[in-house]
């Protein structure tokens, strides 16, 4: 408006009174305002795709069909929403991003904030930040299998942290604080921890985690292990291995508790171990794997688990995977029920 005024000013000025002067000024301030006008607005429109390009808006949604049987029991079948998840990730600029993810996940979360963080790094600095919820580096639960290893159903921890990244060649670190759910002597501080250190290249990854305390972690925070009365927090280790070998995928991880939970944990140690194998023929990956837990009857985990997989792309895209498992209980003596269970699961997957 400004602009079209000065303009307007500027012309009258030059062209004195004349009525033919003023007609045609008349004609070329309103010829200005038309332009004045198209400018404006293509800088409102160069303004919205400018923002538009700095939104990235990601999505997940995994259809699982299964079936179990028992060696005693009766056998049961379901179908379930597994996974649907949307994320929303924006460069607010150059250095500074956020990340939010919704998930719902039928009969286990209803639709919550799963991920909410902020994001700081200093152009090609070596050193990177994030503060907010989201899960902590510590595990990292490989698998091309249908079903979630039980190392994460141990070991899986989202909290509001503040991490600190260190990326420089083939090494890699990090280290958080949080506040967490189970916290020692009752105190409500900020005093939990962790690291992580890891060797990555494109053939080979070595890693080796730690958490100042196992049970706030997402299978763990339900219980109090006796914190609440003076019980010492009980830390956590997870070490693992990824090799690529041509078409071939080794990996294996192992993650335990370093000492004993008290209470409702029954004094128990958990562990648990993973050994997979992965290999990619044609369009199809198939997948092996061998895993096993100990003193984990409390979490109502299985004490060996062998699976069978295989993954592929259809439909342009659409994701086909398949699973057999056969799960072995601990037996009655040690808390379980003795039974095997051998069970199926098909999942349909579709990312965007």
């Amino acid at each position: 408006m400004k602009k079209t005024l000065l303009a307007k000013a500027l012309i009258l000025a030059s062209v004195g009174g004349s009525p033919f002067a003023l007609a045609d000024q008349a004609q070329e301030i309103q010829s200005l305002k038309d332009r004045l006008e198209k400018l404006e607005a293509k800088k409102e429109s160069t303004e919205g795709s400018s923002w538009a390009d700095r939104v990235t808006i990601s999505g997940l949604i995994e259809v699982e069909a299964s079936y179990e049987d028992p060696d005693s029991g009766s056998s049961s079948s379901d179908l379930v929403v597994a996974t649907a998840e949307l994320g929303i990730e924006a460069a607010v600029t150059e250095e500074i991003s956020t990340n939010v993810v919704l998930l719902h996940e039928e009969d286990d979360t209803d639709l919550e904030v799963d991920v909410a963080t902020i994001s700081y790094q200093a152009g090609e600095s070596v050193f990177s930040f994030v503060v907010g919820q989201e899960y902590v580096p510590f595990g990292v639960y490989e698998t091309a299998l249908v079903n979630d290893t039980l190392a994460l159903e141990i070991g899986e921890t989202r909290e509001t942290a503040f991490i600190v990244n260190y990326e420089a060649g083939l090494f890699a670190g990090s280290l958080y604080v949080f506040n967490g759910d189970q916290d020692e002597d009752g105190d409500d501080t900020l005093q939990n921890f962790g690291a992580s250190v890891g060797v990555n290249s494109e053939s080979f990854s070595l890693g080796a985690d730690y958490i100042s305390n196992l049970a706030d972690s997402d299978g763990l925070q339900e219980n109090d292990y006796g914190y609440a009365t003076g019980e010492d927090s009980v830390a956590g280790a997870s070490f693992h291995a990824v090799a690529n070998i041509g078409s071939i995928v080794l990996m294996t991880e192992y993650l335990t508790a370093l000492d004993e939970l008290a209470n409702d944990g029954n004094d128990s140690e958990p562990n648990a171990f993973q050994i997979e194998a992965a290999i990619e023929l044609g369009a199809i990956t198939y997948a092996v794997s061998y895993q096993e837990t100990d003193e984990a009857v409390f979490l109502e985990l299985p004490e060996e688990r062998v699976s069978l997989g295989l993954s592929t792309k259809i439909l342009g895209g659409l994701g086909l995977g398949v699973q057999l498992q056969h799960d072995e209980d601990y037996s009655i003596a040690d808390g379980g029920s003795g039974d095997d269970t051998d069970s199926i699961v098909i999942q349909l997957a579709a990312e965007f």
